[in-house]
């Protein structure tokens, strides 16, 4: 064991990865952080993976060893260098708890002579428990790929909407990052603020008060005001052209609104 975990350490650690300056969570807060983003700040998160094995490693052959015995001079220098490796993942991914065992432990190697084999498996055993433990309290959400274009994207509806309701940008980002993570009630609910911007110039255009009525009647005032603008105006471009526009406009709404929807 000793001679495996020797060759397999350096001064600089097994991969000699260095911190990112600052969590990708925290360089971009609110938004997405990808995976890659993940693995680099956490050294590659292969040195995660190696720490555990080799504490596994450690507590395997520790247990099958005479539990009184001194712990041989080879396997005390083989926990220091596993301890200075530990250090350095741990404080490269901001693992906090495991940081008091590893100092508990190299004051014990260096205080205690002869000490058992037994202690000295249950320490690593308490430190991998420790570093497993952090990690697992550290939470994830996958996005399937082929949603993840969805999130955060304020120009989801198109380019067109973006910039003609620029106040939308927020239920537009929302509508797709909650699509994005399977939250679908919530999609919609942004999807119909999203609508409201449209519905809202549009009444403000024909004169018909926005106020926190049904879309129901308001849509049918809405139908009644094109109707009335469009009898006021002379056959020509201008009229086919608004006819069309509004028209069209009505339709969707009536189609696209539940009747029962109330303004946010």
């Amino acid at each position: 064991m000793g001679k495996y975990l020797l060759d397999t350490q350096g001064e600089g650690g097994h991969t000699g990865c260095a911190a990112v300056e600052r969590p990708p969570w925290e360089a971009n807060p609110g938004g997405l952080c990808s995976l890659w983003d993940l693995l680099v700040y956490a050294m590659n998160a292969g040195d995660l993976v190696l720490l555990v094995e080799y504490l596994q490693q450690i507590e395997a052959d520790f247990r099958y060893m005479p539990p009184n015995d001194a712990l041989p001079a080879e396997d005390r220098e083989s926990v220091a260098k596993v301890l200075g490796l530990a250090e350095r993942v741990c404080k490269a991914a901001s693992i906090v708890s495991p940081k008091k065992q590893i100092e508990r432990i190299r004051e014990t190697l260096g205080a205690v002579s002869d000490l058992s084999t037994q202690d000295a498996w249950a320490m690593v055993k308490e430190l991998r428990q420790r570093v497993e433990d952090e990690l697992n309290s550290r939470v994830a959400m996958f996005v399937p790929p082929h949603r993840a274009s969805s999130c955060m994207n304020d120009a989801l509806f198109g380019q067109d909407v973006r910039t003609a309701f620029p106040d939308a940008a927020y239920d537009v980002k929302s509508a797709g990052s909650s699509y994005a993570f399977g939250l679908y009630t919530a999609s919609v609910f942004h999807s119909m603020r999203v609508l409201e911007h449209g519905l809202r110039w549009l009444c403000d255009e024909l004169g018909v008060p926005f106020g926190r009525d049904n879309w129901g009647p308001l849509i049918g005032q809405l139908e009644k005001k094109i109707r009335e603008r469009l009898q006021s105006l002379r056959k020509g471009d201008r009229k086919a052209k608004e006819a069309e526009f509004f028209s069209q406009a009505a339709t969707e709404f009536s189609d696209l609104a539940p009747k029962e929807w109330t303004p946010c």
